[in-house]
């Protein structure tokens, strides 16, 4: 899972934090009014306060996590003595969790409450992902890890991961679609609850997998695309006869 620091991390591009209510601190001039726009509706009434003798600015915005957006909060923050600044906040309802990868770290939002037992069962399989690889990758479709690991040792191998048994398939379309951004459980073709270690990113809408259906437990969240893109454009090699 992601370290919090007193709350707070540095993901992709944005902070992260679990908490509701987030704190935005700074400098300006004394006494200077200092308000904050959260909800994208160019009113700045989501926060306010007053600079103190010192110019010190200490003001609280609850944070939003809905259906429009996904827990991403750009705070547009302005002083009556100086420029707007913007910070933006993702706040997590679910655990986050990162997977570090040689291309660079994809941070997603896992779906606890949508799909627990599914994001139960990938935490459970965490430690056996250490030097895991993406054994699948289908150009505008889906890269997918969680089945392999690999040893680059004096005697190179690529080894599966070990497995326990499946579990059930948690799909919930009202909720969560196969769309770009979301990590997905693999499963067995016509089995639907046939998942365990595997899964799956979605580079593209995928819509379709909802009618297997595929269960979704999480969201990548910043700029963690920009990797899972990247990934996708690696050269690929095809090892079945290996």
């Amino acid at each position: 899972d992601l370290s919090m620091n007193q709350g707070v991390a540095q993901s992709n591009g944005l902070l992260v934090t679990e908490t509701e209510t987030f704190t935005v601190t700074g400098t300006t001039d004394p006494f200077v009014t200092v308000d904050v726009a959260r909800d994208g509706d160019g009113m700045f009434d989501d926060g306010m306060t007053t600079a103190d003798a010192n110019g010190l600015v200490s003001v609280d915005v609850t944070l939003l996590h809905d259906a429009t957006n996904v827990g991403v909060n750009a705070l547009r923050v302005r002083a009556s003595a100086g420029p707007e600044e913007t910070v933006t906040v993702h706040y997590a309802l679910g655990t986050v969790t990162r997977f570090e990868s040689s291309q660079g770290n994809i941070d997603v939002e896992l779906f606890d409450t949508d799909a627990p037992g599914t994001v139960a069962n990938f935490k459970n399989y965490s430690a056996r992902y250490d030097n895991s690889i993406i054994h699948r990758s289908v150009s505008s479709f889906v890269i997918q890890g969680g089945g392999f690991t690999f040893d680059s040792g004096s005697n190179p191998q690529v080894e599966s991961v070990p497995t326990d048994a499946p579990i059930q398939n948690e799909f919930a379309i009202a909720s969560n679609s196969n769309v770009r951004g979301t990590l997905s459980m693999a499963q067995l073709g016509g089995d639907i609850n046939s998942g365990t270690s595997e899964w799956f990113f979605n580079f593209v809408d995928n819509t379709f997998l909802d009618n297997v259906p595929h269960t979704v437990f999480g969201r990548v969240i910043g700029t963690g695309m920009s990797v899972v893109d990247a990934i996708a454009g690696l050269p690929q090699f095809n090892l079945n006869g290996v």
